[in-house]
């Protein structure tokens, strides 16, 4: 029998079903642990917190399957390429960077850009944006890729069968769930070798996730008022000096569009000069910039 909202399910001990895959979706890399092991692994190789909180599954199991360790994030950077300057409000983002490996002189390391939006009303995403630049050095893996959105999620549909002892009331909301994943170059609009990747999207409150629950099910729609995503890649770099351990850096940056109609446009990524987007000069106005999320990290550590 289907019922909204008001049903009851949901076994306090049930695992929840891992996220809806959209568009290009790749086999979650280490779906045979659970989350938690994922998580407990990525605390003890120094990710903190609130990484493990915002950073999107696919990432994180990413990271577990390939031995990754936290090496720096843009709050812990001072880089010459950031830019000073304030975000929006309810707009948070971090830049991560990871030491995979360092084999045979060829370094590995893999970034990841999160974002939030946390607001007080309802966002209209139609066209933004996210980007990661790391200049002229290290050359990404396109077939790494990653792109997650998650967040709040509200029931508007279920549906019970045969509840038994234990079943407790649904869950009206669920602070955290995945909610969409495109991997490999579906997840890149455009991408500079050796320079930076970026990539365009749209959210909207249609985006849905369905939950199982034994043998019942629920439907939650994403809050577009608290929700975020994760842009992850795999860059690589042969070392042509074993003995050079030096630096290297690398900027992500958030493009918000704020007209409510949509507009196409191509992204323009150099060396110098970072990724900036091509746009009708008469358009300008409606598109800003995030401040440079940037971070250092060294070719073996």
């Amino acid at each position: 029998m289907r019922k909204k909202l008001f049903c009851c399910l949901i076994a306090a001990i049930i695992t929840m079903a891992g996220a809806l895959s959209l568009g290009n979706a790749a086999p979650i890399a280490g779906n045979t642990v659970s989350i938690e092991t994922v998580d407990n692994y990525l605390r003890e190789n120094g990710f903190s917190e609130e990484f493990i909180l915002q950073t999107g599954e696919q990432a994180k199991r990413t990271l577990y399957k390939e031995g990754g360790v936290f090496e720096s994030d843009s709050t812990l950077n001072i880089s010459p390429m950031m830019e000073l300057g304030q975000d929006w409000e309810g707009f948070t983002a971090t830049l991560t960077a990871s030491h995979l490996s360092y084999e045979d002189n060829v370094s590995t390391k893999f970034l990841v850009f999160n974002w939030k939006w946390n607001t007080s009303v309802p966002l209209n995403v139609l066209c933004d944006a996210v980007s990661i630049y790391w200049g002229d050095s290290f050359t990404a893996i396109p077939s790494s890729a990653g792109f997650e959105i998650s967040g709040r999620g509200t029931a508007y549909e279920a549906e019970q069968r045969h509840p038994g002892p234990g079943m407790e009331s649904l869950p009206f909301e669920l602070s955290s769930l995945s909610f969409l994943y495109i991997s490999g170059d579906s997840a890149i609009t455009q991408y500079e070798p050796n320079v930076g990747i970026a990539f365009k999207f749209n959210v909207d409150e249609n985006m849905t996730k369905k939950m199982y629950y034994g043998s019942s099910w629920a439907d939650y729609r994403i809050a577009m008022n608290d929700f975020g995503g994760s842009y992850s890649i795999k860059i690589v770099k042969t070392n042509s000096n074993p003995n050079y351990n030096g630096y290297n850096s690398a900027v992500a940056n958030y493009f918000r569009w704020t007209s409510t109609t949509t507009y196409d446009f191509s992204f323009s990524i150099g060396y110098p000069g970072g990724v900036n987007l091509n746009i009708d000069p008469n358009l300008e106005s409606y598109y800003e910039k995030s401040v440079d999320k940037a971070v250092s990290f060294r070719y073996m550590n």
